[in-house]
């Protein structure tokens, strides 16, 4: 795959994870600059596109990045760092109350590479924290647009609530003076003073 093929996909990946429509996200995302044969060396040891590549096998890797994987690391992370910052800018235009989420996963995503450049942790620890962080913001995205829904609703039921208030006060007839009985007189109401 080429790297403005591989820039492409890993936004359309983030922006699912984000829920930044898929079509705008391939639309509006530059090229980014990998080296070619970063995926092949890193294949089957960390995702390249999505933590959803992530298997059961590549949890189990108990190796840390050897000097020649960690240069593809380095090179596979500017990438996708590109990618993120530009799927901000188009969820911060077209989704601005998931920005914070897209940070934060951001953030976490980038933490668990350093230590992986570090040789701090293996490829298994770090695809397991990729996993939990891609879980986590997703997570958030869904209970935000729970709570979005709920207080749409909410804010239509008040409208309506309001609306009948308003409709039942215009139906009613004039409350009767104190000084007038009324009555019914066919099918109207007759109200004369005494």
């Amino acid at each position: 795959m080429s790297g403005a093929g591989l820039g492409v996909v890993l936004a359309v990946a983030l922006a699912a994870t984000l829920g930044v429509p898929a079509r705008r996200a391939h639309a509006e995302t530059p090229a980014a600059g990998h080296a070619c044969g970063t995926e092949d060396l890193l294949a089957g040891k960390l995702p390249v596109v999505s933590p959803d590549e992530i298997t059961p096998e590549m949890l189990a890797i108990e190796t840390s990045p050897t000097d020649a994987e960690l240069d593809a690391i380095k090179a596979l992370s500017r990438g996708q760092h590109k990618c993120r910052q530009h799927l901000r800018a188009v969820t911060q235009e077209h989704e601005p109350t998931r920005v914070a989420t897209h940070d934060e996963l951001s953030m976490k995503l980038d933490l668990v590479t350093a230590e992986l450049l570090q040789k701090k942790m293996s490829y298994g620890n770090a695809n397991r924290l990729y996993r939990e962080a891609a879980l986590e913001a997703s997570n958030k995205l869904t209970q935000q647009a729970k709570d979005e829904l709920a207080d749409a609703e909410e804010r239509e039921a008040a409208t309506w609530r309001s609306l009948g208030q308003s409709l039942a006060g215009a139906a009613k007839p004039p409350a009767p003076k104190a000084d007038r009985s009324c009555s019914w007189v066919d099918s109207s109401v007759d109200c004369r003073a005494h």
